[in-house]
């Protein structure tokens, strides 16, 4: 038997999957470097040493006298790798830029990779006795190189295949070290990542490697006269093998050469899917959340995105051929709430700029990209210019819109505020929802155009922004300029508590009690003996008593209202340390660094100028928005809170929370459904049950009603650790991880706040906090508006922070950049 085959003459046998994946390649005639394969009875015979590596690579050199300056890779192939079912990668070893004369060592360093896989990882095969082979492949320094899946395996969108290609050679590609573009190979071929800078490394003459950065557009121009035969290669392989497949590719002299092939083990079934996702929805839902909520949100969604698309003119016809997707924008998942992303995509690639919009949609979230099958169903021509036309007329005219919709708004407020409900019967309840419904219905496109303005508006902005010379000094700007920008409500929130914490510590006595007394005693206390005092507490609860520690939308929460403890025990935490100033520590005049950088260019000044203008107004008009969502939550809370009483007290419901457990239409049609009430809530209390323990998925995908788990990206960052800049300031600090369960126990004054998300009601955490690093949010969350307003540096998106920081780190953190460094003690 040989002690090596090359790829001109190899047996038909199986030599692991690395050697088979390349042999079936260069069988079908796609271009593949030369390779030789040291078989498994050669690697047996020098583990038991009747064969010398040394001897095996002088017969080889002897044989096809390879250049001495010639790169080769020695890699892995044995039986149990790179299989259907299962990669095993990292388990195993390859060395590469092994120059001939390197050889012997990098034989030596693989086969004890093999050695040690086999003693210390038989948890990954039934048996430590697998057939080991070796690949011996030439490298080719390519001047671009990439990784090619035959289907998106993050996405896992059947029609076209996905490719992310680099400058230079792969290794920095293929270690994570370097981010990719990522290209959809459809027609047309499109840019799907968002950087708009790629570097790599070209090796050049004398052993010598080159940096090489390219911008977006240069890249996509050199790579894109290969794309058209990396498209038809990948879906050729994928017919070939009859499954899937992950590649790797490099391109040199104007030829693609194919690398390596491989299954995707972690694929999907094909199949009609589904992207369920609740990367913002836990802010506001966290956790499990109760049948009424889940209901209610989703009627109330669906109706407020019919009411916009009717205000536009999207006419009758397109609501009805759109209906499913109006009614399945939100989901529940083991009692978590969700995002359906597909149903968002497809609705928004239907409307004016929906191709770019749609695109969008997952960012605005602070989620994943998401890929999607387009709708079968779009808009007419006429239609869609109706609506192209509306929508402009709303840019134009959105001021009018917004006041009637915050008039409407105040006027319902003052008169629920005058409304007894405990008067009131079932039916009456009913009416008063259905009458408050149509009142604030009216206007309710409002809110929602304004978060379509600011979506489009602020990432229009971040690219135009990131393609000028304002970049280059300020790659921050947009960010920068939204810092402080005035009248957010929830500033107006963190002012009044902080003068109300202000005026506490002022006097020691009442600031004692409140500290040393039970949560339950302190306000019957200050009523009888402090009654100003009280009134200052019950005036702040009586304007915002609406938040809560957590979970503040969701019906089933208690807030400060309702339980004013609640706040006596935020109160405790706030008044436990020295007290905290809350003006702007960093300061940003937007108008004066424009008008010094475009001087000689009043056009591009004025442009600017107007963007930036117009995105400030759009992004406090969305917070603001936000606040007032969540005063109309509390007032459907309280209507539904004295339903349940109701409910009680004719026997329909056995205890009180109990209607929690039914469906939104269950209880506004108690006609045809009370009869059932008793059995729905036993049935449902027992399927929450289960649901207590359940560790949700951030992302899931519904295929063929099959839900699967979509594993969370993990940080591309060098040191894993670097995040997306938010608000701009460098921090040094002791990290310190807030849960909604300590709270209230930490100190976290002077301190870096490292969560995996911040509620909307823990405000006062903010004013006492050194820098914020969140794992999930966008730039457009409460928690970015609130750090730019109050000029804390921020961090999003810093992905596993909660896992790679701990409690009494020191950290170094740039809100500008998203950098995160540790500082050695």
């Amino acid at each position: 038997m040989s002690t090596y085959y090359s790829y001109q003459n190899i047996p038909s046998q199986s030599f692991g999957g690395k050697a088979d994946g390349l042999i079936s390649l260069s069988r079908k005639g796609f271009r593949v470097p030369p390779f030789y394969i040291i078989p498994n009875h050669t690697i047996q015979d020098i583990i038991t040493e009747k064969v010398s590596i040394a001897s095996l690579c002088d017969e080889w050199i002897e044989n096809v006298t390879p250049e001495k300056e010639s790169l080769w890779a020695v890699r892995s192939s044995a039986e149990v790798e790179d299989g259907k079912d299962k990669s095993y990668a990292g388990i195993f070893t390859t060395e590469i830029n092994c120059k001939p004369d390197e050889l012997v060592a990098a034989f030596n360093s693989v086969i004890a990779g093999f050695k040690n896989a086999q003693t210390e990882h038989t948890a990954y095969h039934e048996t430590e006795d697998f057939g080991f082979n070796i690949v011996l492949q030439e490298m080719i320094c390519g001047e671009f190189s990439g990784v090619g899946f035959s289907v998106n395996p993050l996405e896992q969108v059947s029609e076209h295949p996905i490719i992310n290609i680099i400058p230079g050679l792969g290794l920095k590609l293929v270690s994570g070290e370097e981010n990719a573009m990522m290209i959809n190979l459809g027609k047309p071929f499109e840019i799907i990542s968002e950087d708009e800078h790629y570097h790599g490394e070209l090796y050049g003459l004398s052993s010598n490697y080159k940096s090489i950065t390219l911008t977006k557009d240069a890249l996509f121009k050199k790579v894109s006269p290969y794309l058209k035969e990396l498209r038809e290669s990948l879906l050729k392989i994928d017919q070939l093998q009859g499954h899937p497949v992950d590649t790797e590719f490099t391109i040199c002299d104007n030829k693609v050469y194919w690398l390596q092939v491989r299954p995707i083990t972690t694929l999907i079934p094909r199949g009609d899917y589904t992207v369920w996702d609740n990367s913002n929805m836990d802010v506001n839902y966290p956790g499990v959340v109760m049948p009424l909520t889940i209901s209610f949100v989703q009627h109330s969604y669906s109706n407020a995105y019919i009411q916009m698309c009717t205000f536009l003119g999207a006419g009758n016809s397109f609501i009805k051929k759109n209906h499913s997707l109006f009614k399945n924008t939100i989901g529940a998942i083991k009692g978590g709430m969700y995002y359906n992303v597909t149903a968002y995509q497809q609705l928004l690639y239907q409307m004016p700029f929906g191709k770019k919009t749609s695109k969008l949609f997952p960012k605005m979230l602070g989620a994943e990209d998401a890929t999607f099958q387009k709708p079968s169903q779009s808009a007419s021509f006429i239609a869609y210019i109706r609506l192209f036309l509306n929508l402009i007329r709303s840019v134009l005219f959105f001021g009018h819109y917004k006041k009637r919709y915050t008039a409407q708004y105040d006027s319902i407020q003052e008169r629920f505020d005058n409304t007894s409900l405990e008067t009131q019967s079932h039916a009456d309840l009913i009416t008063h929802f259905t009458t408050l419904e149509a009142e604030l219905g009216t206007y309710w496109y409002a809110p929602i155009l304004n978060s379509l303005f600011s979506m489009i508006a602020y990432n229009s902005l971040t690219k135009i922004i990131s393609r000028s010379k304002l970049h280059q000094e300020y790659p921050n700007f947009l960010n920068d300029s939204l810092m402080g920008s005035g009248q957010v409500v929830s500033m107006e929130i963190v002012h009044t508590l902080q003068d109300l914490t202000h005026r506490l510590h002022q006097n020691l006595e009442v600031k004692k009690v409140i500290l040393e007394k039970e949560s339950a005693q302190v306000l019957p206390y200050l009523q009888e003996y402090h009654p100003d005092y009280f009134e200052n507490i019950m005036s702040y609860i009586r304007k915002y008593g609406e938040r809560s520690d957590e979970g503040e939308l969701k019906i089933e929460t208690v807030n400060y209202r309702e339980d004013p403890t609640t706040f006596v025990a935020f109160l405790k935490s706030n008044l436990s340390v020295p007290q905290y100033s809350i003006e702007n520590k960093n300061k940003f005049d937007y108008l004066d660094v424009l008008k010094k950088t475009y001087r000689t260019n009043p056009i591009k000044l004025f442009l600017f100028k107007m963007g930036v203008k117009f995105t400030i107004k759009r992004v406090r008009d969305r917070e603001n928005f936000r606040f007032i969502r969540t005063k109309t939550f509390d007032i459907v809370r309280q209507i539904y809170r004295e339903i349940d009483r109701k409910l009680i007290q004719n026997n329909t419901i056995l205890a009180s929370g109990d209607s929690l457990y039914l469906h939104f239409e269950e209880l506004m049609d108690p006609d045809q459904y009370a009869s059932q009430y008793k059995e729905h809530i036993r049935e449902r209390k027992a399927t929450y049950a289960t649901y207590q323990d359940t560790e949700h998925s951030i992302r899931y995908h519904k295929v063929n009603n099959e839900l699967y788990p979509i594993a969370e990206k993990q940080s591309t960052s060098k040191n894993g650790l670097d995040g997306v800049a938010c608000s701009s300031g460098i921090t040094e600090g002791e990290v310190i991880l807030v849960t909604p369960e300590n709270i209230h126990e930490l100190d976290i004054s002077g301190k870096i706040l490292v969560a995996p998300f911040f509620e909307p009601g823990w405000v006062g955490l903010f004013s006492r906090a050194e820098g914020i690093i969140s794992e999930r949010g966008s730039l457009l969350s409460h928690t970015s508006i609130l750090c730019r307003e109050m000029g804390i540096p921020a961090i999003i998106g810093a992905k596993n922070s909660t896992q790679n920081l701990s409690n009494g780190e020191r950290i170094k953190m740039n809100g500008a950049t998203g950098s995160i460094e540790k500082i050695d003690h």
